[in-house]
This record gives structure tokens, C-alpha cells and sequence, in this order.
């Protein structure tokens, strides 16, 4: 059995990662942002983004950051990262937690492996005293919205961003 009480077979394995999972996450990093601009993101994430990513993720890993994975085959075919963060002080200062990347593998979406991961990002949080859970989703990105709707997360905010030119 998976530990989402699924026979073994039935999908992949969804997990907590470590810190020996981060590396061969790169691939699977750099779709996420591609997809993410495809969709509408305006950043552009550069040559060197995921060792940056890396350099700031492994360190915390475990205490101010988690990472969830997806795995079938032994290949990671998903992952979920996230953060703890401060809210300002002036909205109370407390603890959030924050989602920073969802990606599954186009091949096995709509079997239930971001929702399966997001919820084990939400457990961890849990664990940690945080009770509140927030994250982005790029404009374009209407399945995320819908996911995250039937998750239980409410939208709040919308960002805008203003590009100037030098």
C-alpha cells in the first residue's frame, strides 16, 4: 500500500521528500515555470534559477520548508514545495504556510496525484501549528483554481504587476 491507502500499483506513491530528492527534481522544476509562462506568468525564471532554488530549499528542508513527491517507477513524476513565512506585523505576525510550486507530469494528471500531494503539503503545515495556507496560481491556470476550490482554499487577493521598461 501507498501511503495514501491505495494498493501498491494503483497510481503513484506519494511522499514526503528529502533532501536526496531535490536534485533529480530539476527536469520536473523547470517544466513547472515553463508551463507557469505558458500560462501566463510574466516572470522570467533564468538560466540559473533551480541551483538558486536549490541553494535556498535544502537548508531549511524539514523545518521551514517541505517538499512532497510523487513517485511511480521509481521516477518523481510530481512535487509539491512550500514555506513557512511570517505575515506582516501588522496583520498579526503570525506563522503562514506558503505553496510555492504543484507540478505532476501531464501523463498522470486527473488521477488525483496534486490533490493527494497538496493534502499531505496541508498535513505537514498542520503539524506545524500553521493554520493558515496560502498560494499563487498564475492567471491562466483555471484547472489549478478548480483544484484548489474543491480543496477547500477560498480566493483572497488578485496580484497585479506593473513592467517598466529602462
Amino acid at each position: 500500500m501507498n501511503n495514501l491507502g491505495a494498493p501498491a500499483g494503483a497510481g503513484p506513491l506519494v511522499r514526503a521528500g528529502s533532501a536526496d530528492d531535490l536534485k533529480a527534481l530539476d527536469p520536473l522544476w523547470r517544466r513547472f515555470y515553463e508551463d507557469q509562462r505558458e500560462q501566463g506568468m510574466r516572470s522570467v525564471v533564468p538560466n540559473t534559477g533551480f541551483a538558486e532554488w536549490l541553494a535556498a530549499m535544502r537548508p531549511g528542508l524539514g523545518r521551514f520548508a517541505y517538499l512532497v513527491v510523487a513517485e511511480e517507477s521509481g521516477r518523481l513524476v510530481g512535487f509539491v514545495a512550500g514555506r513557512v513565512r511570517a505575515m506582516p506585523r501588522h496583520l498579526g505576525g503570525e506563522a503562514a504556510g506558503w505553496i510555492t510550486e504543484v507540478w505532476v507530469e501531464p501523463s498522470h494528471r486527473s488521477r488525483g496525484v496534486a490533490a493527494a500531494m497538496v493534502g499531505v503539503s496541508v498535513d505537514w503545515f498542520r503539524g506545524q501549528g500553521i493554520r493558515r495556507i496560502e498560494l499563487q496560481i498564475v492567471v491562466g491556470n483555471d484547472a489549478a483554481r478548480r483544484l484548489y476550490a474543491r480543496l477547500g482554499f477560498a480566493e483572497e487577493l488578485v496580484q497585479m504587476v506593473l513592467e517598466r521598461a529602462d
